[in-house]
Formats: C-alpha cells, sequence, structure tokens
C-alpha cells in the first residue's frame, strides 16, 4: 500500500512538474551583439585604447631608457672604465631600473582594469536592466545567454526586443 501512494505521489509530482515547465516562457538573447550595437560600448572600447596607448608609449620609454643604459654600462665595462665597485653600483641601478619597468607594468594592467570596469559596468547594468524589463513585458519567466542555448526556434530570440528597447 505505502508503494503504491508512494507511486501515485512521484508521478503526480512529476506530472506537475513537467506542466509547471511547459507553463514557462523562456527566450533568449545575443548579448554580444547587443553590446556590440551599442554607442556606449563603443566609446569605452575607444577611451580604453587610448588609455592603453598612452600607457604603452610611457612603458616604450621607460623600456628604451633602461636598454639604453644597459648598453651604456656594457660599453664602459668593456673599456674598463669602471672599477668593480663602480660596476656593482651601475649594475645595481640597473636592477632598480628594471624593476621600476615591472612595477609599470604592473599598475598599468590594473589601470586598465579599473577603468574598464568602470566604464562598462554601467553598460551592463543598462543591459541586464532592459533585459529584466524585456523579460517582464512580455511574460518571459527567463531569459537565457544565446551562448548556453543547444537549439531554439528564432520565436524565442529576443535580441532585437532588447535592442530597441536600449
Amino acid at each position: 500500500m505505502k508503494q503504491v501512494f508512494k507511486t501515485i505521489f512521484i508521478c503526480s509530482f512529476i506530472l506537475l512538474t513537467a506542466v509547471n515547465v511547459q507553463a514557462q516562457k523562456i527566450a533568449y538573447a545575443n548579448t554580444a551583439e547587443i553590446l556590440t550595437g551599442m554607442p556606449e560600448m563603443a566609446a569605452a572600447e575607444k577611451e580604453i585604447q587610448t588609455m592603453q596607448q598612452n600607457l604603452q608609449g610611457q612603458g616604450e620609454s621607460l623600456y628604451k631608457t633602461l636598454q639604453s643604459n644597459i648598453q651604456v654600462l656594457q660599453e664602459k665595462i668593456g673599456n674598463g672604465q669602471l672599477s668593480p665597485e663602480q660596476q656593482q653600483v651601475e649594475i645595481d641601478a640597473i636592477a632598480k631600473q628594471e624593476n621600476e619597468l615591472k612595477v609599470f607594468e604592473s599598475k598599468m594592467a590594473q589601470a586598465l582594469d579599473q577603468r574598464r570596469n568602470q566604464l562598462l559596468e554601467p553598460i551592463y547594468a543598462k543591459v541586464n536592466k532592459t533585459i529584466a524589463a524585456v523579460a517582464k513585458e512580455n511574460g518571459y519567466a527567463m531569459i537565457l545567454s544565446h551562448e548556453a542555448v543547444l537549439f531554439s526556434e528564432d520565436a524565442q530570440n529576443v535580441t532585437a526586443l532588447i535592442q530597441a528597447k536600449l
């Protein structure tokens, strides 16, 4: 008797779950396409690229100075112009410059990441808010990223709705 009730309960649960899943509307959107089409994204990418070029220019200048100092030191050592103590002082100065270059590169990467996050966070928030609005307006229980969808009909693609609302 317990087995019969257990079986009926499990079947009822599966049936109700299946009916509930069928009632939910699910759609998908191509977020990469949405972001690419936004003027804010193009402006952010341009600003990040400009910042990266400026920082790379500064880094290249530091690198050229370091290379020049290494070359001068090698010439002085080759010509016997430096005593062993002077050589060590010069080598330590070169090592310090190399370390400064590494620190600069690290700070450059951090600055770029920080600026990228500052610029992209409001854009992502705007897209997420718009996706939520489209879902609510059209009765969708979920809007998935198109990368997560293995198969769907084009009718479930709400990319154009989201783009129009932005």
